[in-house]
């Protein structure tokens, strides 16, 4: 399915959806499609871009980042964590 996010954090406050680039670009419109599927949802949503450098051409609702500013952000947003997120917090910071 060209429309499969890579990952889906389903938080009480936040749904985030996590795209990761390492070595491909981002195919036509991706992104865009990806957030207006969160626009949809009508939830408190968040599209995070993961790229190695941390920049995007894509649709100015995604956040383009590296690892660890993810790991920062989400640190900020979910207060308690659970140690699910904890977890993928403390790996993203390595």
């Amino acid at each position: 399915n060209r429309d499969r996010v890579d990952l889906i954090i389903d938080h009480p406050e936040l749904l985030l959806l996590v795209e990761v680039k390492i070595d491909a670009g981002e195919a036509f419109e991706q992104l865009r499609r990806y957030a207006d599927a969160a626009r949809r949802s009508g939830r408190a949503w968040r599209l995070a871009y993961l790229t190695p450098s941390g920049r995007s051409d894509g649709d100015p609702g995604a956040v383009a980042l590296r690892w660890r500013d993810l790991a920062v952000r989400l640190r900020q947003r979910t207060s308690p964590a659970t140690d699910a997120v904890r977890q993928l917090v403390d790996h993203f910071e390595m």
